[in-house]
Order: C-alpha cells, then sequence, then structure tokens
C-alpha cells in the first residue's frame, strides 16, 4: 500500500477533546463523517483483496469440473479441454 493512502487514516490528538488529520487539519478523525469513510473504505479494500480473487478462484473452479466432466464422458481430449480452459483463464495469470 502506498504511504498516501494510509495518510487519510493517520490522526494526531491535539488535546482530550480534539483529534484531527495529520494531512489535513480541517479534518475532525473519530466524527461521524471520517467514520462512515473509513468504514467504507476498510469494506472496499476487503473486497477487492479478498472478494475478488476468492470470486475468480470459484468461477475457475467450476470451469475446471466442467472440462473434467467433458473429459470423463468422452465429449473431449483431455489436451483440448485444458488448453480451452487456458484460453479462458489466461487473463487471470
Amino acid at each position: 500500500m502506498s504511504k498516501t493512502f494510509f495518510d487519510h487514516f493517520d490522526c494526531r490528538t491535539l488535546s482530550d477533546d480534539l483529534i484531527i488529520l495529520s494531512v489535513d487539519n480541517s479534518v475532525t478523525c473519530q466524527d461521524g463523517m471520517w467514520i462512515l469513510f473509513a468504514g467504507i473504505s476498510a469494506i472496499g479494500l476487503l473486497v477487492v483483496s479478498f472478494g475478488v480473487p476468492l470470486l475468480l478462484l470459484y468461477i475457475m473452479h467450476r470451469a475446471m469440473q466442467e472440462k473434467l466432466r467433458e473429459i470423463r464422458s468422452g465429449d473431449k481430449r483431455a489436451v483440448v479441454a485444458f488448453n480451452e480452459f487456458g484460453a479462458e483463464f489466461d487473463y487471470v495469470v
């Protein structure tokens, strides 16, 4: 992660009642709007970091199971089925 991303969550305490964002003194940390955006950012980060790879893994697993069924049933030869799988998911690599 870049340092600039984490700068948006780096708060400093000026007093017991005042906590501000280090990069922008006009933003008060721990208020409702800051917490909302921090939560949305955290959810987005989790979805991109874990959700997308898990979704791709699921899609690839289902496609591989379908190719294996085609091989077992004799509809396709293994080389052809695996080449089709590779062509379909070469963007992942």
